[in-house]
């Protein structure tokens, strides 16, 4: 097997991989569409909040 056919094969095992990849996430899509239309992720960390642990953690280590 020559280095050419070699790179092919690896080239198109990629674009397959690739391929089911993006149908598995429309179908994932999809089923969010129908049957979770409001569907959010929750906001478990606020922006404020974030910015207090860094200022009370990490403020004080580079002093």
């Amino acid at each position: 097997m020559s280095a050419f056919v070699l790179i092919i094969e690896i080239l198109f095992s990629i674009a397959v991989f690739l391929l089911i990849i993006v149908m598995i996430l429309a179908g994932l899509k999809s089923l969010k569409k129908d049957y979770f239309p409001d569907w959010k992720f929750l906001d478990y960390f606020s922006v404020g909040y974030v910015e207090y642990l860094y200022a009370k953690f990490f403020k004080k280590d580079s002093k």
